[in-house]
């Protein structure tokens, strides 16, 4: 049932929303509207994070849509970082005023090292090149100028703040304002999606898509080398920096904002492809289906705190909450959230961190927060 009636009078859509450690508030973002506090036990908005405007970016980057905010708590509930584009800011939670604001400059590789890497492949150095090397360093030059370091995932724990962008990831030191380490997938032209750190903040899982058409301009039958092209999705020990794992299939999502959910025993992926649900089981570097839904796309999904349930966004169904242990669909909130999925690509939605509830952007640009038995 509905039991905070919490409205917003924004005139954009919930675009993330984070519980405080001891589930006492919510942070909830709307595009391109400021953050909000709120108390779902009140009903009310204790106030609004008042953030700096963001210069628009310039050059190749300046037709670029900015995305939306999104925000991280402290394990003590005492800050929240928020961050936009290319900063973030520490706020604190109490008072709303910003104490320290963070510049984030993720550099992608550089377009010497990626042609040097590229051509010490196995199957892309056999290929002969097309043009000279400075015509191609041109190319790789004119792909990274046309990408955006803008922020993706902001995660807050023991070690520090992660960060992800389109270009790589790193973890974010608050007393020196230095990047503690830095990691980038793979030399290819191509997006990091959704750079994420699991829940026990000893891992970082990143979807790496490489950028077909670029590799195709600096190789001469570049269709001979499509494994090269292909996505993979690669998980980082963040105390040594090497990979863990690496996993190349067709199951990965390739679409623009696509996303990886870790479960909450930091043992487990979750992704949409298309109409599926897929479980990446780390240890054993193998995947599998879940369960299809009549949607065309399935974007997002949130796991349970404490249990190895999966709740998955159904255009038709509402929230969907399964075992992904059995594959058993255990409940779903049909009527509670009929018919609110119908007119947006994406609603998300957040549990509460002791798992009796979940809140979600309903209709109408309100927040609703559900008890979920």
């Amino acid at each position: 049932m509905n039991i905070s009636g919490v409205t917003n009078s924004k005139t954009s859509m919930l675009t993330h929303v984070t519980w405080s450690p001891d589930d006492r508030y919510i942070v909830g973002c709307f595009g391109d509207k400021n953050p909000e506090l709120i108390d779902p036990r009140t009903k009310k908005t204790i106030r609004e994070f008042v953030m700096p405007e963001v210069d628009q970016p310039r050059g190749a980057l300046a037709t670029e849509e900015l995305g939306g905010y999104i925000a991280a708590w402290s394990p003590d509930c005492r800050q929240v970082a928020v961050g936009r584009h290319r900063m973030v800011y520490i706020i604190d939670a109490t008072t709303g005023r910003i104490e320290s604001a963070h510049s984030i400059r993720m550099n992608p590789v550089s377009a010497e090292e990626s042609l040097k890497q590229l051509s010490r492949d196995p199957v892309l150095g056999r290929l002969p090149p097309i043009g000279t090397g400075e015509q191609q360093l041109a190319r790789i030059n004119a792909y990274i100028s046309s990408t955006s370091p803008g922020l993706s995932t902001l995660r807050w724990d023991v070690a520090g703040i992660s960060i992800g962008t389109a270009v790589g990831a790193y973890r974010l030191d608050l007393d020196s304002g230095s990047k503690m380490i830095s990691l980038k997938p793979n030399p290819c032209p191509g997006l990091v999606k959704s750079p994420v750190v699991s829940p026990n903040g000893k891992y970082l899982a990143g979807l790496f898509v490489p950028d077909i058409e670029v590799l195709g301009d600096l190789f001469w039958n570049f269709n001979r080398a499509l494994n090269i092209g292909r996505r993979v999705l690669q998980i980082w020990n963040l105390a040594t920096g090497s990979i863990e794992t690496s996993y190349q299939s067709d199951e990965l999502p390739d679409w623009k904002d696509c996303r990886l959910f870790w479960s909450s025993d930091s043992a487990k992926l979750a992704w949409g492809h298309d109409n599926t649900v897929i479980i990446f089981e780390m240890f054993k570097n193998a995947a599998r289906v879940l369960t299809r839904s009549q949607d065309d796309n399935i974007r997002f999904m949130a796991w349970h705190p404490l249990y190895n349930k999966l709740a998955v966004h159904d255009s038709t169904d509402g929230i969907v909450v399964y075992d992904t242990i059995s594959n058993v669909r255990r409940s779903a909130h049909r009527d509670a959230f009929w018919g609110k999925f119908k007119d947006s690509s994406e609603r998300v939605f957040a549990w509460s961190n002791s798992g009796d509830s979940i809140v979600v952007g309903g209709q109408n640009h309100a927040i609703e927060v559900w008890r979920v038995t």
